[in-house]
């Protein structure tokens, strides 16, 4: 169960897979939400309710897809590493649709 009430997640972690093949570890990403999730957890009084949806596995099925969509609808905060390689792959923006549809188009105090 996730911090906010309602929702599956608190944080929908959405990136390009081809930004962290480009940094030489391969893992700044990982690195970067490893840090998001202890400081939110530390300002949410240490609390083990933060679920941070963050997709690490390589994206090859439709199914697949379907399954992060859902995940996307059913998070309060949607969190865009965005870049040119972001803003270019279709899969990043069918998250951000999916989010923005569930939202009405504006972004409400608490949705899920």
């Amino acid at each position: 169960m996730a911090y906010v009430p309602g929702c599956d997640y608190d944080v929908f972690v959405s990136y390009a897979r081809a930004d962290e093949a480009a940094d030489a570890s391969g893992k700044w990403t990982t690195q970067f939400v490893d840090y998001l999730s202890g400081a939110l957890k530390l300002r949410l009084g240490g609390s083990d309710e933060l679920r941070i949806f963050f997709d690490s596995a390589s994206l090859s099925s439709n199914q697949q897809l379907e399954e992060m969509l859902t995940a996307v609808r059913r998070s309060a905060v949607f969190l865009a590493i965005a870049s040119r390689s972001y803003a270019s792959r279709d899969w990043t923006r069918q998250e951000l649709a999916a989010f923005h549809s569930e939202t009405g188009g504006h972004l409400p105090p608490i949705r899920c």
